[in-house]
C-alpha cells in the first residue's frame, strides 16, 4: 500500500517513515505541505494519507476538505495528526471526513493500532 505522509518538518517525516518501516510499511511518500500532496494525490494512487493538522499554506483540514470534494480522492482513507483533542478538532475534522485522529508524538504501537482499524488485512 502507497502511503502519502505530509508534515512540514523534515525531521517529523524521518521519524513517521522510520515508524512506518518498522510495521513493514515502506512505500511512502512524502509531502511539505497542503498544495504539493494534492498534487501527489491527483498523480498517482494512494492507499492513505497521513497528514499533519498544523500545515503551512493550507491546513490539514482544509487538505481533507480538498480530498473528499474530489470523486477520484475521497475515498482514501486520512489519518489526521495533531497535537492534541478536543472537542473542536473532534467537531471540525468528523465533518470534513477524516477516518481517524493519531496524537503526536505517538508510539508505533498506537499507529500499528491506527492503521489496523483502518486496515485491519494488512500483515504485521
Amino acid at each position: 500500500m502507497k502511503i502519502l505522509l505530509v508534515d512540514h518538518s523534515p525531521a517529523v517525516r524521518r521519524i513517521e517513515v522510520h515508524i512506518l518501516s518498522l510495521m513493514g510499511l515502506s512505500d511512502v511518500k512524502q509531502a511539505e505541505d497542503g498544495a504539493s500532496a494534492l498534487k501527489r494525490l491527483q498523480s498517482e494512487a494512494y492507499g492513505l494519507v497521513i497528514a499533519d493538522w498544523d500545515l503551512p499554506n493550507m491546513s490539514g483540514l482544509e487538505l481533507l476538505e480538498k480530498i473528499r470534494t474530489q470523486d477520484a480522492l475521497k475515498k482514501i482513507p486520512v489519518l489526521m495528526v495533531v497535537t492534541e483533542v478536543n472537542d473542536k478538532i473532534i467537531m471540525l475534522s468528523a465533518r470534513a471526513g477524516v477516518s481517524s485522529l493519531i496524537v503526536k508524538p505517538f508510539t508505533i504501537n498506537s499507529l500499528r493500532e491506527k492503521i489496523d482499524n483502518l486496515f485491519p488485512y494488512i500483515p504485521k
